[in-house]
């Protein structure tokens, strides 16, 4: 019940992410497409005339680049922050995927508590104390890389220890 409803957000999330990514191409191809008229404009017109030229400078081809400069710092501006956004939905995805790891674990670690109450492995001491051990080092070796996983690794042998513990 729970890891759907964590399912169904990171789909949501993920569409949510399409969506901003899709935003995003298109924003930067409207701003190559501004960049391009500039171009085309400066390649049309001389500029340097215009400096000169008495006409109306609401209607130069300065006046018009100067607009879309204006228009591809808004442009830019949206980019940033639809990369904010995705980056935060991106985060929400981590966290979301952490969740599903953990019930996943829990659900694992009770329904090993479970087959090691109905059968009990018999072991001696010494090999209890070897399992123990490699299980120590894996957690350690786990610390630096991933500790998340280090953390689940400890809780297992956590539960395994009060398991041997009750059954002595």
């Amino acid at each position: 019940m729970l890891n759907q409803y964590i399912v169904n957000l990171l789909k949501e999330n993920d569409e949510k992410l399409k969506q901003l990514e899709e935003k995003r191409k298109n924003l930067q191809r409207e701003e190559e497409s501004c960049f391009h008229m500039i171009q085309n404009l400066v390649d049309q017109e001389d500029v340097g005339m215009e400096l000169f030229s008495p006409r109306n400078t609401m209607d130069s081809t300065r006046q018009k680049v100067t607009d879309i400069k204006k228009q591809i710092e808004e442009l830019q501006l949206q980019q940033q922050e639809i990369s904010e956004e995705i980056d935060k939905r991106k985060t929400e995805e981590n966290k979301y995927q952490d969740m599903l790891i953990e019930i996943k674990n829990r659900d694992n670690e009770q329904y090993q508590l479970y087959q090691l109450k109905q059968n009990p492995p018999v072991l001696d001491e010494r090999e209890e104390f070897k399992n123990i051990l490699a299980r120590v080092d894996r957690s350690l070796s786990l610390l630096n890389t991933n500790k998340s996983q280090c953390k689940n690794e400890l809780m297992n042998l956590k539960y395994y220890l009060k398991a041997l513990l009750s059954r002595k």
